[in-house]
């Protein structure tokens, strides 16, 4: 069974593939660059949850100079920015990206995601051939689709896994300190709460989750690899993801503290923090997120336009996750992470028939 998170080509998007197409570039570049994106942001945003887990805001510091030097760089391009111009791993070519996950310091964060080391390796050393090729517009080996989607095959258990402890809940113990500044009866910030759901019919809920190599044995707060999930539902109304991220970045405090927004339907809003993040500065982030969210409500008898709450989603920052697989990690059971499934027969019978011809 398939479930279906994700809306189909656009109008635009279709067209545009269709004249390139007609133009006389292979399908076979098409495709092999898509599953060729596939890889390297599933790798980009592993890389950045697991740092974030490990080192809480000043992840950065763990990646090498280039990454830094080259965005720096960038800043002269503000005139055409992309959506992800403020995420720093994608200013280092994969090489870059590869030697950070194969690092003895920081291979524990993702061995259990991935596949075993000397594996990993051999197939990383294939795939930078693999993307110089489409980096540099050559038309694909007649084996590197194949070979990218057997990647993204042997890259599904390892994903699985770390969407499954992404969704893994841990409830913090009253005594947790995040857990006394916003749950219980007397919290803090009890009234903002209670007005978020007196007033805007608006429920908050917060739990914790652990990565894979994360070893709990006291307190959530400050631990390593554990992470803060905070979520608002909204009872009557939905918010445009847009809009609220655009307000969460105008509230004064760090951006780097937000691991990921999540938003799974129009009508519930999920920030991921670090638990090794100052909590204080988180407790105070929630507060700023309870006033982005419902000061941006819209009702359903007021707005023709709320199917298309999604629509921009394309355009935000690489952290926001609106209506795909990271957003959707509690059915994972209906859905596979990249549909890299086994190709057709006949394909594969057609393409051994061309290289004997040849």
């Amino acid at each position: 069974m398939v479930f279906d998170y994700r809306p189909s080509l656009n109008r635009r998007s279709s067209g545009t593939i269709a004249a390139g197409l007609r133009s006389g570039i292979s399908s076979d570049a098409i495709a092999a660059f898509v599953r060729w994106w596939q890889i390297e942001t599933w790798l980009r945003m592993l890389v950045h949850l697991e740092l974030s887990a490990k080192y809480g805001r000043h992840w950065p510091a763990a990646l090498g100079r280039k990454f830094h030097t080259t965005a720096q760089r960038n800043a002269a391009n503000a005139y055409m920015l992309s959506p992800d111009d403020d995420d720093l791993l994608s200013y280092g070519d994969v090489a870059e990206l590869f030697k950070i996950i194969e690092d003895d310091q920081y291979w524990p964060l993702f061995e259990k995601s991935l596949v075993p080391k000397v594996r990993w390796i051999g197939c990383a050393d294939e795939l930078r051939a693999i993307r110089n090729r489409i980096a540099h517009c050559r038309r694909p080996h007649l084996d590197d689709l194949d070979r990218l989607e057997q990647v993204l095959r042997n890259l599904e258990p390892g994903a699985k896994t770390t969407l499954q402890y992404y969704d893994q809940t841990i409830d913090p113990p009253l005594s947790d300190v995040i857990a006394q500044e916003w749950l219980g009866e007397e919290p803090p910030w009890a009234h903002i709460r209670n007005h978020a759901r007196g007033r805007y019919h608006t429920n908050f809920a917060m739990w914790h989750s652990k990565r894979p190599w994360a070893e709990v044995t006291g307190s959530l707060t400050g631990t390593p690899g554990v992470l803060i999930h905070a979520q608002w539902s909204i009872q009557d109304g939905f918010v445009y993801p847009d809009i609220v991220w655009s307000d969460l970045k105008d509230q004064g405090f760090d951006p780097a503290l937000i691991i990921h927004y999540v938003q799974d339907v129009d009508s519930r809003v999920k920030l991921v923090f670090s638990a090794v993040d100052d909590p204080n500065t988180v407790a105070h982030a929630i507060e700023n997120a309870f006033q982005a969210i419902i000061g941006n409500i819209e009702r359903f008898d007021d707005n023709d336009n709320y199917m298309g709450w999604s629509s921009n989603a394309d355009l935000l920052d690489p952290r926001c996750h609106i209506d795909d697989v990271v957003a959707h990690s509690d059915r994972l059971q209906l859905f596979s992470v990249f549909n890299a499934g086994t190709p057709p027969r006949n394909v594969a019978r057609k393409r051994t028939r061309r290289r004997a011809l040849g």
